[in-house]
């Protein structure tokens, strides 16, 4: 019995030691998944916090952490954000509606993304594209929230001097007084035209002009056409003074400025109509020409003029010549008088 007894007892006892050691290999395994798990944690945080700014809040949007990128934009310390709710940074620029859709949204445990617009300690507005993810608890509810942003201030300040750029550049383009438009350099049809344009050309509308212009219709030589584009593409640019045609056929001069975008696919068209100009200086050019022309005739006219007087006036020094050597009764008088007519 004490054999058997003592060999239950060996027997349970090796048991035990593989059972103990299988366990603290699975402990060894289950300690290394969780310090590789613990890794892993430790890299995304690092890279999170790296990378943009971070701030957890609890369920009611209480602010629990704020790393550092954050407190550096905000210009809050972590010490000021920690406790205080959330719309500490709020600008007041979103609507009430707005906050209540955001808070609708991740309090059901949906995340949310967009942009933000908020106010550092000094006032200064800049603006986070953020994501808000919330973390759940056993019963499906947010038991905090996590806000991961990048900041967007320089691009969304851009965006803003792009757009009113543009809208200058757009009131520029439709009050001009010269006629501006747009052509695909592929199709050679205009995409965009001012009033100006319609005007200068002879279309009803703008619409009209953009579905039914066709440039070969509006050179008064064809060739002038061919040779713009083989410019354009060659230089990127073209400024040019030729005749042109307006929808019913009445001809006008036109100084051209084209332009080529950086893509080579459009080019922007400005035309001045300096008809008038043109009329002007070919009036002038007729008038210098006629004052030219009388010109030569009164030079002509002074040639022949002093070579024809030449002669008479020769002859009369002659006599005045005889008579004051000749003539032995004039006068003191007369003979003052036919002196000075010599010396003349």
């Amino acid at each position: 019995i004490n054999e058997e007894l003592e060999s239950g007892i060996k027997e349970k006892t090796k048991e035990l030691v593989q059972l103990s050691e299988g366990l603290e290999v699975k402990v060894l395994e289950r300690t290394k998944e969780l310090l590789e798990t613990y890794k892993d944690l430790a890299d995304y945080k690092f890279a999170l916090n790296a990378s943009g700014m971070l701030v957890i809040t609890d369920e009611k949007g209480i602010t629990r952490y704020a790393n550092e990128n954050f407190c550096k934009l905000s210009k809050y310390s972590a010490k000021e954000l920690i406790g205080q709710p959330h719309p500490i940074i709020n600008s007041g620029s979103h609507s009430k509606d707005a906050f209540r859709n955001l808070w609708q949204s991740i309090s059901g445990g949906h995340v949310w993304r967009g942009e933000l617009r908020n106010e550092t300690k000094d006032g200064t507005i800049y603006w986070l594209d953020t994501t808000i993810v919330p973390f759940l608890n056993q019963n499906g509810k947010p038991e905090k929230y996590l806000a991961i942003g990048a900041d967007i201030t320089k691009k969304v300040l851009a965006l803003e001097e792009l757009k009113i750029s543009e809208e200058n550049y757009r009131a520029i383009y439709e009050n001009s007084i010269l006629a501006i438009f747009t052509t695909d350099m592929r199709t050679l049809k205009p995409i965009a035209a001012n009033d100006n344009s319609v005007q200068l050309f002879g279309y009803r509308s703008k619409k009209d002009l953009l579905a039914s212009f066709d440039p070969l219709v509006h050179f008064a030589n064809t060739d002038d056409l061919a040779k713009n584009i083989e410019t354009v593409n060659e230089r990127g640019e073209l400024t040019r003074v030729q005749e042109m045609k307006k929808l019913d056929g009445t001809l006008f001069w036109a100084k051209l400025f084209i332009k080529l975008n950086s893509g080579k696919d459009l080019a922007h068209t400005v035309i001045v109509d300096i008809t008038e100009q043109v009329k002007s200086r070919k009036k002038i050019a007729t008038q210098l020409k006629e004052v030219e022309v009388a010109n030569k005739e009164l030079e002509l006219f002074s040639y022949i003029s002093s070579h024809d007087l030449q002669e008479p006036l020769r002859k009369v020094k002659n006599f005045v010549n005889v008579l004051v050597q000749d003539e032995k009764n004039l006068s003191s008088e007369g003979k003052y008088y036919l002196n000075r007519l010599h010396e003349t």
